[in-house]
């Protein structure tokens, strides 16, 4: 369990007058609403009682989760309704001949008439020299989204939340779950007078929505960014299976890589071609093409090419086909390739070129083979 509370000194004081007085104690999150009322008394500023301490001391479950969803796919957006809970355990002890008059609970952190628009989680009227009560209280997360951070910004919990969600998007949207800790501010704010005895006091009913006294606990609970499914390709359905196939779009590309090598004899290494095509296709199906390769000075030869183009997404088909080429010396290679798949005419991709370089041990290590 996660706890967390600021603790001091505190005593209870007793009187025989305080049980003529009216105790409304209202547990609830619907203040917001306008369904609680809780009772202050009518007192001017100079008659508020001195407070000698007050906390407030909060106690969580690790299985209370605030939850995070997408409603469109592209990023976090929104705190999943629910309902957490956690205990609080709250202290006001006052100097004589003060009395606690209401006592009440917010989410978030705040202060004086900035609490007036948050969200209650209890209140009490009091009516008692002190004040000691321990309570479950609960809440929607999405109140988060209403709720302080504190008095020096007007950033909510909620938006907070959410902005931790979508620190480490992926370019794919959210879906990879996320967990973290978030450490929010619940307040205990009170409203007090002085009185020696409580015969004269006048008890009015109205929300309260100024405390004078406040006290800060924070409450830890775990966060789950829920990831969303990946949503699968789109079939398109404009395709004609029966339609001649053609091509749209044919590559050829010729390179070599650090890794590929040929040794034909000892101390002799020459880098390898890869002849690379790639042809964009209307439709799924069998794709013909035409390679010619040169090498050096000696005739062009020529190769028929098969490949099936396939599904890669977006409604799109693609046919690769791929050849390595090795050489015994330094040489120039050269490519071409026609298209045989599209009728009447097919496209074309003239020559290129590519210098497949050797080298062989030399002195004071390798040179190149001219």
């Amino acid at each position: 369990m996660f706890e967390n509370h600021f603790s001091g000194p505190a005593t209870w004081r007793t009187s025989s007058n305080f049980s003529q007085l009216l105790k409304t104690v209202i547990v609830t999150s619907a203040l917001a609403v306008g369904t609680s009322l809780i009772t202050i008394p009518d007192v001017s500023a100079a008659d508020t009682a001195k407070i000698k301490h007050m906390s407030i001391k909060t106690v969580t479950n690790q299985d209370q989760i605030i939850y995070v969803i997408s409603t469109d796919g592209k990023k976090w957006n929104k705190i999943q309704s629910g309902k957490v809970h956690f205990r609080a355990k709250m202290t006001i002890d006052t100097k004589w001949p003060g009395y606690v008059s209401s006592a009440a609970v917010y989410l978030g952190k705040c202060n004086g008439a900035a609490c007036a628009p948050t969200e209650r989680l209890f209140e009490e009227v009091v009516g008692d020299r002190d004040f000691f009560r321990t309570l479950p209280m609960s809440f929607n997360p999405t109140a988060l989204m209403k709720a302080p951070i504190g008095k020096e910004t007007s950033a909510k919990i909620g938006k907070h939340i959410i902005d931790r969600c979508n620190k480490h998007l992926t370019p794919g949207g959210p879906t990879v779950k996320r967990s973290f800790s978030e450490n929010f501010v619940v307040t205990l704010g009170a409203s007090s007078g002085k009185a020696t005895y409580f015969d004269n006091v006048r008890f009015e009913i109205s929300p309260l929505n100024k405390p004078t006294h406040i006290a800060h606990s924070i409450v830890p609970m775990p966060v789950i960014c829920l990831p969303v499914e990946k949503k699968p390709e789109p079939v398109n359905l404009d395709v004609d299976e029966k339609a001649p196939m053609k091509l749209k779009k044919l590559d050829l590309f010729l390179s070599t890589y650090s890794n590929a090598v040929s040794k034909p004899s000892i101390g002799l290494e020459c880098k390898k071609g890869k002849i690379l095509l790639r042809a964009a296709a209307n439709r799924e199906g069998p794709v013909k093409l035409k390679l010619w390769t040169k090498l050096g000075h000696k005739q062009a030869k020529s190769q028929l090419v098969n490949a099936w183009a396939k599904p890669v997404g977006g409604g799109k088909y693609q046919a690769e086909f791929a050849k390595w080429v090795s050489v015994s010396k330094t040489t120039t290679i050269k490519a071409k390739v026609n298209d045989l798949t599209t009728k009447p005419t097919g496209l074309k991709v003239a020559w290129k070129k590519l210098k497949l370089q050797c080298k062989t041990p030399g002195v004071g290590g390798l040179s190149q083979q001219k």
